[in-house]
């Protein structure tokens, strides 16, 4: 066997060993054995036992954590003995260092000096390895290797492995025998974030995993949250009702419910949108203002013209009373049809001229409601648009893209008027729609995105929505609690303190194409065409054309005759930024039972022929058409596009 110096440390320790006589009358001496201080190149536990052989007798130690040998040899007689000094891993048996000599005992205090260690090596070098390399956890020869957990930033938080042995806490080292998989989980400090994992091939927020074929370092960032760091405010839609509390079902907001959940957003807001006088909520606007905060005032409205009557009224007092910066009359009446424009108009111009001069009065929409409504978007003094790809279905990563494009298309149309972006948001939880997928990390990546891109921008954002809210899920399915940057218990959700906080996308990915697919001939195809007598949506998708400046036309036949779709009061399609439309088909009648669909691609302001069972198109829909498709369906599924 060969043998090769071990690397000396000018630093030695005293290692003290008790040795006991047996004898007539017994006698204790002291060994005091000095030796180079090679485990200071690493934190060394039970994972190494020292073995003291002198002549026939053994004795072996652990060497703790504060470096002290505990342990006696007994029935040691005086004289002058050889001795082995050996160091072992202790899980592999595997001898890492060794020393040998003589040592004299005698009466009284015994000092011996082992002039030094040695690494053993067998030929092969597959059973023996540096002791440096050992001792660290880096030697792939030894079974065990340490994974070691260092924590980061100004929280505190506790990290837990499984299988057990990692508590940090306080034991933030481990040794863990080859090829096991161990778990690591962080859990913050009240009123700190956990903001992720790096180093040891682990990132993101969850459970942090390490196969032990190596030692691994991993660090693991605890914050202390803040509202002193936050430094991207975010205008919020404010609701606040508790679980077992619906505004539907009478639920009134007391004036203590409403201040206590401003008060969590204390810091992250300056300017809160309510949606309705009613239940409580026109003590809303006084609340907000007293606490510093600017306001929307909103009068919610449908189709009960009283309680709209009762929502008028309060909206005008409230306007007069505390002075909102902004009285938003109806949401989102245009996209339920609660409403006719007509009415809804009357009810702007009425609170506009009942209102301080100076404070803007709108109404909330969808963009695309606005854009079908260019008479409202001419009443109102600022627009105030919604847009949400989740409820289009619109992949997460392409989601701001489309927000973006939308977003401009609006100003185009707005003649000058300030947009304001009313709603915006995504559920952490709920159904999948199209491509749209909710989760908690997609919602925190959509809200940190839209946060980036309205900052770039210079754009006012009132996100959707502060907290979530259980009574909603009745309405909207269960995406419909899910809405919140704060949960319903109050508590920011993982992962948006960091936004909050100044962490922004690096770079924009919100630039889309004018013209889609760039320039070339125009054409129009279908993507998705639903089965003979099912009741799915049309989906196609043009190119080679700027989307805000065309429509589709869409017609189903039915025997021999065409009808108009989707209905005779809405016969054109919107185009998505990316090209793509949807169309439903199914309206009315046998629609689900049509065997051929036609398509035309023309230009925005052309109002195509009304069909209701005519066999003939009639010419000017092909004079103004600078593209067009059609399919005929049988009965097969799923139906072969061309």
């Amino acid at each position: 066997m060969k043998k090769k110096n071990l690397h000396q440390f000018s630093t030695v320790f005293g290692f003290l060993l008790l040795l006991s006589f047996l004898g007539c009358p017994p006698r204790t001496h002291t060994v005091t054995l000095n030796f180079p201080l090679f485990h200071e190149v690493a934190p060394i536990r039970s994972d190494v036992i020292v073995s003291l052989k002198i002549g026939e007798i053994t004795c072996s130690f652990t060497l703790t954590d504060k470096d002290k040998p505990t342990g006696s040899c007994p029935n040691i007689p005086l004289g002058t003995h050889p001795y082995t000094v050996e160091y072992i891993h202790n899980k592999s048996g595997v001898i890492i260092a060794m020393a040998t000599g003589t040592m004299t005992i005698q009466t009284g205090d015994n000092i011996v000096t082992i002039p030094q260690l040695n690494t053993t090596m067998d030929d092969d070098a597959d059973r023996f390895a540096n002791l440096q390399e050992i001792l660290a956890g880096t030697n792939p020869k030894i079974s065990d290797f340490n994974l070691s957990v260092v924590k980061s930033g100004d929280g505190g938080g506790t990290i837990i492995s499984v299988p057990s042995g990692v508590t940090c806490g306080t034991d933030c080292s481990e040794l863990f025998a080859s090829s096991t998989m161990v778990i690591l989980t962080a859990t913050p400090d009240a009123g700190v974030i956990f903001t992720g994992w790096s180093d040891g091939g682990c990132s993101g927020r969850s459970t942090c995993t390490v196969i032990m074929t190596q030692a691994h370092n991993v660090t693991a960032t605890f914050i202390l949250m803040s509202v002193q760091k936050v430094v991207n405010k975010s205008p919020l839609n404010f609701s606040y009702f508790k679980d077992g509390q619906d505004p539907n079902l009478g639920s009134v907001l007391s004036e203590d419910q409403q201040r206590e959940g401003l008060n969590l957003l204390a810091g992250y807001t300056d300017w809160v949108r309510g949606f309705g006088t009613n239940f409580g909520q026109d003590k809303f606007c006084g609340i907000a203002k007293s606490m510093g905060l600017k306001v929307v005032a909103s009068a919610w409205l449908g189709q009960n013209l009283t309680l709209n009557e009762a929502e008028i009224t309060r909206i005008i007092s409230i306007a007069n009373d505390c002075r909102p910066e902004i009285v938003v009359v109806g949401s989102e009446v245009l996209l339920r049809n609660d409403l006719t424009e007509a009415q809804l108009l009357a009810y702007i111009n009425r609170v506009r001229a009942a209102v301080p001069p100076g404070i803007p009065v709108t109404t909330a929409e969808i963009a695309s409601a606005l854009w079908s409504h260019p008479a409202v978007m001419d009443a109102v003094d600022v627009i105030f648009a919604n847009f949400y790809p989740y409820w289009e279905g619109v992949n997460l990563n392409v989601a701001v893209q489309a927000v973006n494009a939308d977003y401009e298309y609006t100003v185009e149309l707005a003649k000058g008027k300030q947009v304001f972006v009313s709603e915006v948001g995504w559920p952490s939880c709920g159904d999948k729609i199209g491509e749209a997928v909710p989760s908690l990390p997609n919602a925190e990546f959509y809200f940190k995105n839209v946060m980036s891109w309205a900052k770039a921008k210079k754009i006012t954002v009132f996100y959707f929505e502060a907290f979530d809210e259980s009574w909603k899920a009745k309405l909207e399915g269960p995406q419909g609690a899910c809405w919140g940057l704060w949960t319903k218990e109050g508590v920011l959700k993982p992962g948006m303190y960091e936004t909050f906080a100044g962490d922004l996308l690096p770079a924009s990915n919100w630039e889309y194409e004018k013209v889609v697919g760039g320039p070339g001939a125009s054409t129009i195809q279908f993507t998705s065409v639903p089965c003979f007598n099912t009741f799915n949506n049309l989906v196609g998708r043009v190119m080679h054309i700027n989307p805000r400046q065309y429509r589709v036309a869409v017609y189903i036949q039915i025997g021999g005759g065409w009808w108009t779709k989707p209905t005779f009061s809405q016969p054109l399609t919107n185009i998505g930024y990316d090209g793509v439309f949807t169309a439903d088909i199914t309206t009315g009648g046998v629609d689900q039972q049509a065997n051929a669909i036609s398509a035309y691609l023309v230009p925005e302001g052309y109002l195509p022929p009304t069909m209701s069972g005519g066999a003939v198109f009639p010419q000017e829909l092909n004079s103004n058409a600078i593209a067009s498709v059609i399919i005929e369906r049988g009965t097969s599924c799923p139906v072969v596009i061309p």
